[in-house]
């Protein structure tokens, strides 16, 4: 696939945070996510397997594989890396 040289990786990426309630007084939970909208960068992903690794502070590197048939995502597997 050809990238728009004029836009960012990190101008697809959006980080979400959620903050669960707490179960007790001493838990609290908060999930980070990301969610990635390539359609600027790479136009709409053509039907195939994908592979995305990124990495957040201090962390190992997480993989996602996806694969996209008819416009549709479907998450093959997600790892850690080492």
């Amino acid at each position: 696939m050809e990238k728009n040289p004029d836009v960012n990786i990190e101008d697809t990426i959006e980080d979400l945070v959620f903050n669960l309630p707490n179960m007790t007084e001493y838990e609290h939970y908060t999930v980070i996510g990301k969610k990635i909208d390539w359609t600027n960068l790479y136009r709409k992903l053509t039907d195939g397997k994908y592979r995305l690794t990124f990495s957040g502070k201090g962390s190992f590197p997480i993989l996602i594989e996806f694969s996209v048939n008819d416009g549709e995502a479907e998450m093959i597997s997600n790892e850690l890396g080492v």
